[in-house]
C-alpha cells in the first residue's frame, strides 16, 4: 500500500487519493485547491500515522479523529478490486 493520503471532502464523505512520496501528495492536495467540488483536508502519513492538515482546512474534527478516519478510508479502499479481478460472477455461491 502507498504511503501517504491525500484526504478530501467530496459531498460531505472523506475520500482520499493515495500516493508513494510526500512531493506527489503534495502536488495532489494543490490541485485539490482549484476544484471548487473537493474540499482539501489534509496529507496522512501511513507509515507514522499522523496528519498534516491543510491550512484552508478548518473543521471540528481534531487530528486523532482524522487519523481514523483516513486508515478507515484506506481499509476500505483497500477492499476494492478492479472490474478485471473479478471472476464471473455466479447467481449461487
Amino acid at each position: 500500500m502507498k504511503r501517504y493520503s491525500v484526504l478530501y471532502l467530496l459531498k460531505g464523505q472523506y475520500q482520499h487519493v493515495t500516493c508513494q512520496t510526500l512531493q506527489e501528495a503534495q502536488r495532489v492536495l494543490d490541485q485539490l485547491h482549484v476544484d471548487s467540488k473537493r474540499q482539501a483536508v489534509g496529507i496522512y502519513d501511513g507509515q507514522n500515522q499522523t496528519v498534516s492538515l491543510d491550512a484552508g482546512y478548518s473543521a471540528d474534527v481534531n487530528k486523532k479523529q482524522l487519523v481514523t478516519i483516513a486508515e478507515a478510508v484506506r481499509r476500505r479502499d483497500s477492499n476494492w478490486y478492479p472490474t478485471e479481478q473479478v471472476g464471473r460472477l455466479s447467481y449461487f455461491a
